[in-house]
């Protein structure tokens, strides 16, 4: 009869940092110089998995999923992670399960430090000439998706393919479905994905991805990705 949401580090913000190429920040805290494999799409699918195993349906929405915080250096200012996976962090925030959070800042690139906790308290610039305007408007852009497409709200989460350096997941209904494509890959690589797990496809539209390539046969979307590159489509079922 409590706590129906949280701050989701351990199922969210954690998992997707380590998956984009950042060791484990917690747990290095408590062991030091620990090794940990990062880029591995199979081990984000078990962590978001067991957690969202544990949480009721009728709570994994109210999730508040986040990508920075005050007691954690912002995810750009992280010498890990270029400036391709902040792209691809940003597009999955407003995408899964859960409700995305946008922690002040970030969606400028507010300047920080990855060194202490004052570095992610940095004051609000409020120069748009000092913002990030590439980043700002994918903001703006992923904004306008999640407020007009109903299955980002309350749609059913799926694992398409977590294999290597690569995750795929959708949000889907019974009438279409969202996929978000991803490969840490340092090469591009074809990605073969099943769906006849949630419908029979009718037609195709690309949300993110420029000159994005694919082919369906069988049910099944195959497609070339380029290392770091993510794509989001649109997938229409047959009536």
């Amino acid at each position: 009869d409590m706590w129906d949401g949280t701050m989701n580090y351990f199922g969210f913000m954690r998992p997707l940092r380590r998956y984009l190429g950042e060791p484990d920040k917690f747990l290095n805290w408590k062991i030091d110089k620990l090794q940990m494999k990062t880029n591995n799409g199979e081990i984000f699918k078990e962590e978001v998995s067991r957690h969202y195993g544990k949480i009721p349906h009728q709570l994994q929405n109210l999730q508040l999923n986040l990508l920075s915080s005050h007691d954690l250096h912002r995810l750009h200012t992280s010498p890990e992670i270029d400036k391709k996976n902040i792209k691809t962090a940003i597009i999955m925030l407003f995408t899964f399960v859960g409700t995305p959070c946008i922690y002040y800042g970030d969606e400028v690139m507010l300047e920080g430090n990855s060194s202490d906790d004052q570095g992610c308290r940095y004051p609000m610039e409020w120069d748009n000439e000092c913002y990030d305007k590439e980043i700002n408007q994918l903001y703006k852009k992923m904004i306008r998706i999640r407020k007009s497409e109903s299955v980002l709200k309350n749609g059913s989460f799926k694992f398409l393919k977590c294999n290597g350096n690569k995750v795929v997941y959708c949000r889907f209904d019974e009438n279409e479905a969202i996929i978000f494509i991803n490969s840490q890959d340092k090469r591009k690589s074809l990605i073969s994905i099943p769906l006849e797990s949630i419908g029979e496809v009718d037609s195709v539209k690309i949300l993110h991805g420029d000159n994005f390539k694919y082919e369906i046969g069988e049910n099944r979307l195959n497609c070339f990705v380029d290392t770091k590159e993510t794509i989001l489509i649109k997938v229409y079922f047959a009536k």
